[in-house]
């Protein structure tokens, strides 16, 4: 092999992605003031993050009784569209906070809209494809060809784009609900900071 066959081989580009990423190791000073960043941020913001999640929580509240008035939903029909849609949220991989928004955006459309039998499944289709477009990333929300398949081409593509207008227009375009990851991460934070607060007072008295 002659030299200038040697180079344009050392020169040659290797297409896809690399098969072992060295990640490097982040520095422990740079996560210990990070983590102390974020730490001073919940504590000035607390009670302005409950505060919020508690009035986001009063607006989104589902009416049950609403609901009953459908004509054709029934609440027996809700435990086979659950399974569906686990099952949907399985596949796709989507986050859990995913699926309990998708719920939430179901009862609230539900309650404030008739839904027909046969538009049951369109609505739940299109209630997590908006959750998933909310809270996961943008490489696992599914494709509209991905629900028509699910869906067995109940329903064509153009029929999710409108289910999707006519249920943010419905909810006004306000989609963030309260769930129970958020309550439970925000009470960990603040043991987490009362610890480090009592932990503090007491090596500064030992040290006294």
């Amino acid at each position: 092999m002659t030299s200038l066959q040697q180079q344009q081989q050392q020169q040659r580009v290797k297409y896809g992605p690399p098969h072992h990423i060295k990640r490097r190791p982040y520095h422990p000073i740079l996560e210990s003031l990070e983590f102390q960043t974020n730490q001073h941020l919940i504590q000035e913001y607390s009670l302005d993050i409950v505060n919020t999640l508690s009035q986001l929580e009063s607006l989104t509240l589902v009416n049950p009784a609403m609901i009953d008035l459908q004509p054709e939903i029934q609440w027996f029909m809700r435990p086979f569209l659950l399974d569906f849609l686990i099952e949907l949220h399985s596949s796709f991989k989507l986050q859990p906070t995913t699926l309990f928004l998708c719920l939430n955006i179901i009862d609230r459309y539900c309650a404030k809209r008739i839904v027909f039998k046969r538009h049951y499944q369109l609505v739940g289709c299109t209630a997590l494809w908006i959750a998933s477009k909310y809270e996961d990333k943008k490489s696992r929300v599914p494709t509209l060809k991905e629900l028509t398949i699910m869906c067995r081409n109940a329903y064509d593509e153009e029929m999710f784009v409108q289910m999707e207008m006519h249920i943010l227009s419905t909810l006004d375009w306000s989609i963030g609900h309260p769930t129970l990851e958020d309550c439970l991460q925000l009470a960990i934070d603040s043991n987490n900071l009362s610890n480090n607060t009592t932990n503090d007072i007491e090596n500064k008295s030992v040290s006294l």
